[in-house]
């Protein structure tokens, strides 16, 4: 992982043993290279939008309008 993103190994090491997220700068590069999704790898900042918003309710679906 360090090799890949050119960076020592022992900043790899510290986000492991500190149980850090990838750190944001990396996650475009390392979806690049490894397929990883980036929503995977930081879903905190790369929700799933389909998934985490609900439908908008349509005039159409028998809702009336809270008065």
């Amino acid at each position: 992982m360090a090799r890949l993103l050119g960076i020592a190994q022992p900043s790899v090491w510290r986000w492991l043993a500190r149980e850090l997220p990838l750190p944001a700068e990396h996650v475009l590069k390392v979806e690049r290279e490894t397929g990883i999704s980036r929503h995977d790898l930081r879903p905190d900042l790369y929700p799933r939008e389909a998934a985490a918003l609900p439908a908008p309710a349509s005039p159409s679906d028998g809702l009336e309008p809270v008065r």
